[in-house]
C-alpha cells in the first residue's frame, strides 16, 4: 500500500488526530473519512477497531506508555502522542496484530507524516511496551476501564460500587449491533435465514419483539436484505422507547426529535402502516434522511418536516401519541462514543433546562388520554428522574404509569436501564398518560 489514502493506520491517524483536534465525534469522522479513503471491506474494519480502540483506552495506553517516557506523554506534540497510542494499542489490545508489525509500522507512519523528529522514540517505547512489564489490569479503575475519575465518582453516587462497575465494564468493547425486522414486508424466521445465507448470523434479542442482534457479513447497508427494505439498523433503546410509546393504528403520532428515522420507523410498523407519524427535527439534511429511510421501507404514513423542538406547537394541535426522546449527555451511549467519557456534559446546567424546555412543549401537544414517552440515552439522574419528577409536579394533568418493562431500577415507574443488561446500551424512559 503505497499510497497513504489507502493506509489503514495512516487513515485510523488521520481520524484520531482530527478527533483530539477538534473534539468532533468518532462516528461521524470515520463515516467522512471512511468514504474518502476507499479502503476494502477488512481495512475498514481495522479502522473502525483501531480508532475505537484508542478512544476507549486512551487512559490505560497513556497509563503504560508514561512508564517509558522521561516526560509525560500530555507534553509531547499532539501527533507523536496519537502515533504511541495507536502503536500501543495494537501491542497490548490487538493479538492478530504481531508486535513487530505494530512497532515497524508505527516508525514508518512517523516519518510519512511529518513527525520524523520522534521516529527514533517511538521505535524505543513502543518496543518497551511490547517487553511488557506493566500491570495496568491491578491498576485503579481510572486505568482499569479508561475512565476519568470525575465520571467514575458520579456513577458511583449515583448508582453505588457495584452497578457503577458494571456500567464502566459495559463501556468497553463496544456494543452490540441491532436491527429492526420491517414487519410491513417480512417477520422474524424469513429474515433471518435470508441474513444467515447472506453470511450475517442473526438472533432475537432478548425480550424486545422484532429485534436481531447481528454480527458478521460486512456492512449491513451492503446487504440485498437492507435495500430491500426488509430491516433497518436500530439499537434496542430506540426499540424499547418506540414500544413503550404503544402506539396503534389509525392515531396520530409525534416524534419530537426523529432523526435519523428509528424510532419513527419503528413506530410506523407497529401501526401497520396506517395513521400518521410526524417525524421532526431541527436540521433538513436530517429530515431528508428520515424521508428516505421511510422510502425504503415502503412506510407511507410519515411526515418528516423540520422543526425546532423548543417551539410550542400550534394552538389545538394534538397527538395521541408523543415521543420527546430529548438531547442528552449520552452516558448511556460511552460504548459505541467512546469519546464521551472524556466530556463532562453530564455536569451541564444548560442541557437539563433545554430538555425542560423541549418537554414542556411536547407535553402540551399531548391530547386528552394520550401517552407521552419521555427518553434519553443517558444515565444521569439530573436529566432523568430529576426532569420527570420536576415535570410532574408541576402538571398534575399527567400521571406517571407503572413501569412497563423490567429494569434494573424503577422510580415509581421512571425505568432506567444498564448497559450490562442490554447489550452495552444505556438509557432511561417514563410513560405519562394525560388524564381526560
Amino acid at each position: 500500500m503505497t499510497d497513504n489514502r489507502m493506509n489503514p493506520r495512516r487513515t485510523a491517524f488521520e481520524i484520531l488526530k482530527n478527533i483530539e483536534r477538534s473534539g468532533s465525534y468518532s462516528n461521524l469522522e470515520l463515516s467522512a473519512r471512511l468514504r474518502e479513503a476507499h479502503l476494502d471491506p477488512r481495512d475498514a474494519g481495522f479502522v473502525c477497531a483501531l480508532v475505537y480502540g484508542v478512544l476507549e483506552r486512551r487512559i490505560t495506553l497513556d497509563y503504560i506508555l508514561n512508564r517509558y517516557l522521561t516526560k509525560p506523554l500530555e507534553k509531547a506534540h499532539y501527533d507523536v502522542r496519537t502515533l504511541l497510542r495507536l502503536g500501543a494499542y495494537q501491542i497490548v489490545f490487538m493479538d492478530r496484530v504481531p508486535d513487530s508489525a505494530a512497532v515497524n509500522e508505527s516508525v514508518r507512519l512517523a516519518r510519512s507524516c511529518g513527525c520524523s523528529f520522534a521516529a527514533g522514540m517511538v521505535n524505543a517505547v513502543l518496543r518497551k511496551v511490547a517487553g511488557g512489564g506493566v500491570d495496568w489490569r491491578s491498576a485503579g479503575w481510572e486505568v482499569r476501564y479508561s475512565c476519568p475519575r470525575q465520571l467514575i465518582d458520579f456513577l458511583v453516587g449515583a448508582y453505588g460500587k457495584e452497578r457503577a462497575e458494571g456500567i464502566l465494564a459495559a463501556s468497553l468493547g463496544g456494543t452490540r449491533t441491532y436491527i429492526r425486522v420491517n414487519t410491513l414486508r417480512t417477520d422474524v424466521r424469513r429474515l433471518q435465514e435470508l441474513l444467515t445465507a447472506d453470511g450475517v448470523t442473526a438472533e432475537p434479542a432478548d425480550g424486545v419483539e422484532n429485534a436481531l442482534a447481528v454480527a458478521g457479513g460486512g456492512s449491513l447497508e451492503n446487504l440485498p436484505e437492507y435495500r430491500d427494505g426488509l430491516f433497518h439498523v436500530q439499537g434496542l433503546p430506540s426499540q424499547i422507547c418506540a414500544a413503550l410509546l404503544d402506539a396503534r393504528p389509525g392515531m396520530r403520532v409525534a416524534d419530537i426529535c426523529a432523526a435519523p428515522g428509528g424510532k419513527s420507523f419503528t413506530i410506523a410498523q407497529m401501526m401497520n402502516n396506517r395513521g400518521e407519524v410526524f417525524s421532526f427535527d431541527l436540521h433538513p439534511h436530517r429530515v431528508d434522511l428520515i424521508r428516505r429511510g421511510a422510502a425504503r421501507l415502503g412506510i407511507g404514513i410519515i411526515r418528516a418536516q423540520v422543526r425546532d423542538a423548543r417551539e410550542s406547537f400550534t394552538a389545538g394541535e394534538k397527538f395521541d401519541r408523543v415521543l420527546c426522546d430529548v438531547p442528552c449527555s449520552g452516558l448511556g451511549d460511552i460504548a459505541s462514543k467512546p469519546e464521551l467519557r472524556y466530556k463532562d456534559t453530564y455536569l451541564s446546567e444548560e442541557l437539563p433546562a433545554l430538555q425542560t424546555e423541549i418537554l414542556e412543549r411536547s407535553a402540551a401537544a399531548v391530547a386528552l388520554g394520550g401517552k407521552l414517552v419521555y427518553s434519553t440515552c443517558t444515565l444521569s439522574p439530573r436529566e432523568n428522574e430529576d426532569i420527570c419528577r420536576a415535570f410532574l409536579a408541576r402538571h398534575s394533568e399527567f400521571r406517571l404509569l407503572p413501569a412497563a418493562r423490567e429494569c434494573v431500577r424503577s422510580v415509581g415507574g421512571m425505568m432506567t436501564f444498564l448497559p450490562q443488561d442490554y447489550g452495552g446500551y444505556g438509557f432511561f424512559a417514563a410513560v405519562m398518560e394525560r388524564e381526560e
